[in-house]
């Protein structure tokens, strides 16, 4: 993957700000893939909450052609990334889902240009099951669209 695209500039950038929130407690807390339930059981407990943030490919929306052979040709493309929020609590999980949901939400939403790297920020609702139950682990996964523009020398 190139470092440059711009698709991985709005997933770092993302997971930059993912970095920020109180309960995650850092980088080492933000994963790229989901772990399989053996994995989950031999991450140390310490480590939760942890999120994983898996990006799709992008989609392009609309193409701008360049009005002069000078400019190159105009993108507008949506980036779906899934993120997922993995937690141990066995008493209060729907309560800890929403403190973390409206931590993410407010996050999202507050710098909808993703560090300026993306024009428009949507939360999307999810058509299947959102939330997971795996004693003694929580899960829940909200994904956002991401729409950026890029030319033909990056996507």
């Amino acid at each position: 993957m190139a470092a440059d695209s711009e698709r991985e500039k709005n997933i770092l950038a993302l997971i930059a700000r993912l970095e920020s929130l109180s309960w995650i407690g850092g980088a080492n807390h933000i994963k790229r893939t989901r772990p399989t339930l053996s994995e989950l059981k031999n991450y140390p407990d310490t480590l939760l909450p942890m999120i994983v943030v898996e990006a799709k490919l992008p989609v392009i929306d609309e193409h701008r052609p360049a009005r002069a052979t000078t400019k190159k040709d105009l993108f507008l493309s949506s980036l779906t990334v899934d993120i997922f929020t993995y937690f141990i609590e066995n008493e209060n999980q729907d309560s800890l889902i929403s403190n973390y949901l409206d931590d993410l939400w407010n996050l999202i939403y507050t710098d909808q240009s993703n560090n300026g790297n993306c024009f428009e920020t949507q939360l999307t609702p999810n058509k299947d099951d959102s939330i997971l139950l795996m004693q003694p682990y929580t899960a829940f996964r909200i994904s956002i669209i991401l729409k950026y523009k890029h030319t033909i020398e990056g996507i």
